[in-house]
């Protein structure tokens, strides 16, 4: 899937509060390892279910993602953000 057609995407959510979603890695507060990483795999801009999910993970909030694309990142994104605190 192209990045043209990623970005159109609908993501719905659900529950009390809606989060804002970042626009780029570098704008998600992610620790310098992991945004270097983040550089090292050429991602160039969150996919739309990371753009919600890294912020409400941050803020503390437990939640369930699902996308299209057949993979289980977010199952872990919790862990490693809250290593990247130490």
């Amino acid at each position: 899937m192209t990045r043209a057609r990623i970005t159109t995407i609908e993501v719905y959510q659900e529950g009390p509060v809606r989060i804002n979603p970042v626009a780029k890695f570098t704008d998600a507060g992610l620790h310098p390892a992991m945004l270097r990483n983040v550089e090292l795999c050429r991602y160039e801009v969150p996919t739309p279910i990371q753009k919600y999910c890294i912020p409400a993970i941050k803020q503390g909030y437990d939640m369930i993602a699902i996308a299209q694309t057949g993979k289980l990142h977010s199952f872990s994104s919790k862990s490693m953000l809250e290593l990247t605190d130490l």
